[in-house]
Formats: structure tokens, sequence, C-alpha cells
């Protein structure tokens, strides 16, 4: 059944889960700068946001939260339980990865 949209909100106030998003962007982050190759798709883009994420990694928490805690398999985690201790840590890398595109638009 899907998260109710107060599960959602619920889901992405939690402060732990946070800090877990702040990592899983920081380590995306450090992959985009340092080993992704130039000629991926959208490389540039990816690159500022990339070092803009590092500068302020909790603002970009911030507004990546909403993808994490949109995401079902996150959802189910959390519901189970009602814990993000539940949630993978795979399970948000993997959201915070396929997201940075969503975010990294401009150049």
């Amino acid at each position: 059944m899907p998260a109710t949209l107060t599960q959602i909100s619920t889901i992405r106030k939690d402060v732990d889960l946070k800090e877990r998003v702040t990592a899983a962007i920081a380590k995306q982050s450090e992959y985009i700068l340092n080993t992704e190759l130039p000629n991926t798709p959208n490389h540039l883009n990816r690159r500022k946001w990339a070092m803009d994420a590092l500068m302020a990694p909790e603002v970009f928490a911030d507004r990546m939260l909403w993808m994490v805690s949109g995401n079902t398999s996150i959802q189910d985690a959390f519901i189970a339980n009602g814990e993000q201790s539940d949630i993978p840590d795979g399970d948000i890398i993997y959201v915070v990865n396929i997201s940075v595109d969503s975010f990294a638009r401009g150049l």
C-alpha cells in the first residue's frame, strides 16, 4: 500500500535520515568530481552540482529528502518499523544517485 502524504512528510522530517542523505550526497559528489568520466551525459552540470553540494551538503540534503522520502522502497522500509535505521544504505544511495540529474541543471 502506498504511503500517505502524512507518512511521506514524517519520513522527510526524520533527522537521522537527513544525516544519511547528507552522507550519500557527499559520497556521490566525490564520485562525480574524482571518478566520473567527462563524457558522462550532463557531466558539466553534475560537476557544478557536486561542487555546490560539498559547500552546503545540509541544504542539498533538505532538497534531496523529497526524492528519498518519495521512493516506495524507502517508504516501505520506514513504515514497516517506523525507523529510518531499517532503510538500507544502498536504497538511499541509489535514490540520491539517480536524482542528481533532476537537480544538476543550468549550464
